[in-house]
């Protein structure tokens, strides 16, 4: 499993000719761009929450969330050669991908936070940081069932692959990551609220922020349901299919 990991991490920094420092591009980009848009076309305020602080505690863990699911729904076709050893299994694969992605991604958030707080003053401090490690840790395990079962899926159904990226863009916007929920409108927050995203990012800015407005559309109990019953389906499905990922 260890020297997955050490493949996995050589070949998602390797890939980049920037290297590790290509990974900044994705979250810098959306935090600038709606920065401008939201804090100076807008002049868009939070009382009690700093906007910037705000969109990296949304943005990070989404991108984090998005890469587990999928680079695990791709790890089984890309390390199908590693299965004529018989140790490695797919969900090797999937869990690697898993950690390096989580490991990458908090070292990306660190960066952000000491920016912020270092260089722009703001307050990054994380006010409770047990629920903010319970609820991404949440997010993870449910990204990784989702991997399992996008896996099989996309085995059977290699046309799907596609729109399933499509689908984390409409996704994003569904989540609230640009904006505060409770400026939304009661009828599209309960929309919203079919989406298992909205409720694990919004526990996370709850985790962060000392003061962060609460919705009644927003249940702190779907996380941990979500990941239970994504994670027990997806290990499921796998041990019913995991002779034929592997020889596929």
């Amino acid at each position: 499993m260890f020297s997955l990991v050490l493949r996995e991490l050589k070949a998602r920094v390797g890939l980049d000719r920037l290297g590790f420092l290509g990974m900044f591009i994705s979250p810098a980009i959306q935090m600038i761009g709606t920065m401008v848009i939201f804090t100076f076309l807008r002049a868009r305020t939070i009382p009690g929450v700093d906007f910037p602080v705000f969109l990296l505690n949304g943005i990070v863990p989404y991108i984090l969330f998005k890469n587990i699911a999928l680079k695990g729904m791709e790890a089984v076709n890309a390390n199908r050669a590693l299965f004529a050893y018989k140790q490695i299994q797919p969900l090797d694969c999937i869990l690697a991908r898993a950690v390096v992605e989580s490991f990458l991604m908090v070292v990306i958030y660190a960066i952000f936070l000491f920016a912020l707080g270092f260089w722009m003053d703001f307050d990054v401090a994380i006010h409770h940081p047990l629920q903010w490690a319970y609820y991404m840790i949440c997010g993870a395990v449910f990204c990784v069932g989702l991997a399992m079962l996008l896996s099989v899926l996309v085995q059977k159904v290699p046309e799907s692959k596609l729109v399933v990226r499509i689908t984390f863009l409409p996704l994003y916007f569904m989540t609230g990551i640009l904006t505060p929920i409770w400026h939304l409108p009661q009828s599209v927050q309960q929309f919203m609220a079919y989406n298992p995203f909205y409720h694990i990012i919004d526990m996370l800015r709850r985790s962060v922020f000392e003061f962060y407005p609460h919705t009644d559309t927003v249940n702190p109990g779907v996380p941990p349901t979500v990941a239970l019953v994504t994670l027990a389906a997806g290990l499921l499905i796998y041990r019913y299919d995991r002779r034929s990922l592997a020889q596929a």
